[in-house]
């Protein structure tokens, strides 16, 4: 890395843990044509945490690098995997 440069995004916007939201299906746009319940995926059944109605997700808990903790509004989370199930944050 060259001198004086820094790593985006820099520790408080670095994700180390974040709350296990899930889904079948990775629409963005439309995020009720997505699945959120009974998602096999880490285990059998699984339901993503903070369920609001309409089996829809709040949103979700973060763990960023410089150790503070924070809520994120689920219009706020995107897709970071590939392939099923699609893990947000």
């Amino acid at each position: 890395m060259p001198n004086g440069a820094t790593l985006q995004p820099g520790p408080t916007e670095r994700v180390v843990v974040a709350d296990a939201t899930i889904s079948e299906g990775d629409n963005e746009v439309d995020r009720t044509k997505n699945q959120y319940t009974d998602i096999d995926g880490g285990w059998k059944g699984h339901r993503s945490p903070h369920l609001a109605s309409g089996n829809m997700p709040a949103g979700g808990n973060l763990l960023m690098l410089d150790g503070h903790t924070e809520w994120r509004a689920f219009n706020k989370m995107v897709v970071r995997t590939t392939g099923s199930p699609s893990f947000w944050w």
